[in-house]
């Protein structure tokens, strides 16, 4: 059984295509902090700004660099940037390359009945499949589960027509910034408050390299703090996903 299904998941590598997913549109306006806000408020908290001179120890390369991964940290733990994205299914296509902003999953729903149901699918792993059917890689039908396998996700069974839209609910990386006048968190002003969260990540990680300590505590305990309010305010108030016009699964919350 395990050469099995080590030689199943081998084969499916195969069949894997780039999906064409269409991500829903955002409909709030622009923040009003952008990127340059927060690299003056790191350069302020480290002291790397001279008057005088204009001079600066740190490139704006290294602090944007900080302040993306800042973002994308906040997002991984608090959940607070969530969209939705549909594809249309090929015939006889199994796997199709997620979306490439996509962190993790909260649902997938596929459209069984031309805009007027949809069916959420359960996941299931390819062991669980080989398990279960040892000729699941080669049925067509009507797919009832979906697994995921890397960057991919396969359905099972692979659809035996085209046409079938299967939506996917996620929690998303906010896009890199890497100009001054790029917004934060992808422009969405109910997150403006927590600019101060990223720019407090980026002054501890050069404080740390720096060996100033003084300092460290307090960034830690604000970072901290932010990441612990937001995280509440998504756990008892889920319609709070800026980028998603309606609430969350309840399954997930």
């Amino acid at each position: 059984m395990r050469n099995l299904i080590c030689t199943t998941i081998i084969c499916l590598s195969a069949v894997v295509v780039q999906a064409a997913w269409t991500e829903s549109a955002r409909s709030t306006a622009n923040s009003t902090i952008t990127l340059s806000t927060v690299t003056t408020r790191v350069r302020t908290i480290i002291d790397d700004a001279n008057s005088s001179t204009g001079s600066v120890r740190y490139s704006s390369a290294t602090i944007y660099g900080l302040i993306n991964t800042a973002q994308k940290m906040f997002c991984l733990n608090t959940r607070v940037l969530s969209t939705y994205a549909t594809q249309s299914l090929v015939a006889g296509t199994t796997e199709y390359l997620l979306p490439s902003n996509c962190l993790y999953f909260e649902q997938i729903t596929m459209d069984i009945n031309e805009g007027n149901g949809d069916m959420v699918m359960p996941q299931k792993t390819t062991f669980q499949l080989a398990r279960e059917d040892n000729t699941w890689t080669i049925e067509k039908s009507t797919p009832t589960a979906y697994y995921i396998r890397n960057r991919s996700i396969g359905f099972y069974p692979a659809p035996e027509f085209s046409g079938a839209v299967i939506t996917i609910w996620y929690i998303k990386a906010p896009s890199d910034m890497d100009s001054e006048g790029d917004y934060i968190f992808d422009g969405y002003t109910t997150l403006e408050p927590y600019a101060e969260a990223l720019a407090d990540y980026a002054a501890y990680q050069i404080l740390l390299l720096q060996g100033q300590t003084t300092l460290l505590p307090f960034l830690a305990q604000n970072y901290t703090d932010m990441i612990r309010v937001a995280s509440e305010l998504i756990k008892f108030n889920p319609d709070y996903l800026p980028s998603m016009g309606i609430p969350a699964s309840p399954t997930h919350r």
